[in-house]
């Protein structure tokens, strides 16, 4: 722990107890850091932070822990009005342990449909990842799979975007290394409290996870108003639509 508060210096790029117990008044005890020296030094290079998730905590949750406020008194979520019944808002929870995770979304993947934002994933991937032996077997079986998979996608997601979407959604890449909709919403609402800092800003993030008519979700435009939480087919690419990295 002492090295990576060491080397994750930014406001706080390190969010794990102390950090927890300051948002959200939450008494959690965190496990080790099992990440190497190697892989946190290549992680920092690449801006990305490193936060613990506690397990059993839904976007709901996070919505309620807050008060829904940030810092400075305004909102957290713009407004829950159209997912307040959705499985990932009331259901679906942070995966427990510490994660490495982008600020922003990665190079090469906005303007990108779902699956070419996987393709900038990939190349992320094969790129950035400094990793012991389990990790980069983990992270060639996800490349391999998508590898494999990419040519059928592309004809399908012309087809039929719903099926292509619960497709691209559960690959190994996208459920491994992008995050989760109540990951965005818990690491956006603690860089806030402690830097100060709206992530996210006139950016969106896709995310792994599907609404109930089939569209993926993505999150973002952080600003006075909230995190504005958005879901969209698969086929779209906008200039403001990204992804954002994630890993164990």
């Amino acid at each position: 722990m002492a090295f990576a508060r060491s080397l994750f210096t930014r406001g706080t790029d390190v969010f794990g107890a102390e950090e927890i117990k300051q948002v959200f008044g939450l008494d959690i005890e965190v496990s080790p850091i099992t990440l190497t020296e190697e892989e946190l030094t290549a992680a920092r290079l690449c801006g990305q932070a490193l936060i613990f998730q506690p397990d059993s905590i839904t976007m709901k949750a996070v919505h309620d822990l807050s008060s829904n406020q940030t810092s400075d008194g305004k909102p957290l979520y713009y407004s829950v009005d159209w997912y307040a019944n959705e499985q990932f808002y009331l259901n679906d929870t942070l995966r427990p342990g510490w994660r490495l995770v982008s600020h922003e979304v990665i190079p090469g993947s906005r303007s990108e449909d779902y699956l070419g934002q996987t393709a900038a994933l990939r190349e992320y991937l094969v790129n950035t990842i400094i990793s012991n032996p389990e990790m980069a077997k983990v992270a060639g079986q996800a490349i391999s799979e998508f590898d494999r998979e990419k040519k059928a996608l592309e004809k399908l997601l012309a087809k039929d975007w719903q099926e292509a979407a619960q497709k691209l959604a559960g690959l190994q890449i996208n459920q491994r290394f992008r995050e989760k909709p109540v990951e965005v919403m818990w690491r956006l609402a603690l860089c806030e409290q402690m830097n100060h800092e709206r992530l996210l800003a006139g950016t969106y993030s896709w995310t792994n996870a599907l609404s109930s008519d089939g569209r993926v979700v993505d999150l973002g435009d952080f600003d006075g108003r909230g995190v504005y939480v958005d879901y969209d087919n698969p086929q779209y690419s906008y200039g403001i639509l990204g992804s954002c990295f994630s890993r164990s």
